[in-house]
């Protein structure tokens, strides 16, 4: 019983023999039962569309079956020559035993003298492979600030996302400018939206890491405690920078990124991390350089956009009505009643205007005033 329970520990050495060992001739890779539409009983009129498929079917397994059949006979014809590389494929590389399979009836009568070896040898792999790992390569690829888009994220900021970034505060403000407000005011200080050339949303956040979280600092006194000083470094308490501080730091901080779904974010992360590297050596803020670029083209409405835009100071209320929108011969036939000008209210003079303060006494007796004149004419 002790030899038998070593033997059920020992693994087991799986080869074509132990599989055959208690099968019968012929079962190993024995060709399965395939259907014969022609002895199928269905009205082939009414299901024309199946038939063309079936049949279809039907004519590219037999193609396949005669390919692998004519490949077992020439491996067991060619069993000798190990230097052949269709036989070194079979049976090393795929590992198949040509004497065990059995070829059926329809297809021992294959030709394999007729010198057409192309057929049978394996294609090559020739799927382009999508390396989003490992590939670094930004070429195509490119981001930008957006300030109408973001990601959807919990109120508590323990939304889903590929992970945290470590970046320098001060040099993605002067990358990107000044943060936005955050969502969550409880748990973030500000935060970035990005848009993608694939059209993919990103949200760049800090996430616990300023006072507005913590509360206000208090004095030096209370975290040099030697309460607090013998508590882990991540449990230990300490001062907490203001949103101000944060965003003005030199230091590496963890920042969490949150993305869509189907969002390449590893290359947003190398596109980023590029960007920031490239902050410090720029002579201007973004705010100077976005402002350089788009002041001359700022305004309330831009009409055409190959034009430079004009500020307009007249209000349509004021100048138009629905008869601008009438031809010539409307307007003559119309007999309704013509709308109104509406005329705009005018400020008036502030330098001519008076200033009447009344005190509680004033007030009081004029109104005694008012009624005595009210008693005298009864």
């Amino acid at each position: 019983m002790l030899k038998e329970f070593q033997r059920g520990l020992e693994p087991d050495h799986v080869t074509a023999e132990t599989l055959m060992k208690d099968a019968e001739p012929g079962d190993y890779m024995r060709r399965q039962p395939r259907v014969d539409p022609s002895k199928l009983s269905y009205n082939f009129e009414q299901f024309d569309g199946y038939s063309q498929r079936l049949w279809e079917a039907k004519m590219q397994d037999d193609e396949k079956s005669r390919k692998f059949y004519k490949l077992v006979k020439y491996v067991k014809a060619n069993a000798s020559n190990d230097k052949d590389a269709l036989v070194r494929d079979f049976t090393v590389t795929r590992g198949f035993r040509s004497d065990l399979i059995e070829i059926p009836e329809e297809f021992k009568d294959i030709d394999i003298s007729d010198g057409n070896l192309s057929e049978l040898r394996r294609k090559p792999y020739r799927k382009q492979v999508i390396r989003s790992r490992s590939n670094r390569d930004l070429t195509g690829y490119d981001a930008w600030r957006s300030f109408d888009r973001g990601v959807l994220k919990g109120g508590d900021g323990r939304h889903p996302g590929p992970g945290n970034m470590w970046l320098v505060p001060r040099d993605l403000v002067k990358a990107f400018g000044a943060p936005a407000d955050s969502q969550d005011i409880q748990t973030g200080s500000g935060e970035y939206h990005f848009e993608d050339s694939n059209l993919d949303a990103f949200s760049l956040f800090d996430y616990k890491q300023t006072d507005l979280y913590w509360g206000l600092n208090r004095e030096d006194e209370y975290y040099q405690r030697p309460a607090n000083l013998r508590r882990p470094l991540h449990r230990r308490r300490r001062k907490w920078p203001t949103a101000e501080e944060f965003w003005a730091s030199d230091r590496l901080h963890e920042l969490r990124l949150v993305c869509d779904d189907q969002a390449d974010h590893r290359k947003f992360r190398r596109w980023l991390r590029q960007k920031v590297a490239e902050a410090p050596d720029l002579e201007q803020s973004y705010d100077d350089r976005v402002r350089a670029k788009y002041d001359p083209e700022i305004d309330l409405c831009h009409g055409e956009w190959d034009k430079p835009g004009v500020i307009n100071t007249k209000m349509a209320v004021h100048h138009w009505d629905f008869t601008d929108y009438m031809t010539e011969e409307e307007r003559k036939a119309y007999k309704g009643e013509l709308p109104e000008t509406v005329v705009p209210p005018k400020m008036f003079d502030l330098s001519k205007a008076e200033r009447v303060a009344l005190s509680k006494e004033e007030l009081k007796l004029k109104e005694m005033e008012e009624e005595a004149a009210q008693v005298k004419q009864l």
